[in-house]
């Protein structure tokens, strides 16, 4: 299946390691909720929110690398 969320939740361009195992987990969950739930601004607040959180936990990631 391509990829439903091209740029906004990317992670091959990262290097192996904490960052990279990070963002895969949250593409995936995007791809989930991209595939199953249906469009509308919920969908839109979730994925919104998931940008949020992703940003969150790769800077946290980052301090792993240190």
């Amino acid at each position: 299946m391509p990829d439903p969320t091209p740029g906004r939740f990317s992670f091959r361009e990262l290097e192996a390691g904490p960052r990279r195992d990070t963002a895969q987990a949250f593409h995936d969950i995007v791809t989930s909720v991209f595939v199953w739930l249906k469009d509308g601004p919920e969908k839109e607040e979730a994925l919104a929110k998931l940008a949020d959180a992703r940003d969150a936990a790769l800077k946290c990631a980052e301090t792993m690398l240190r």
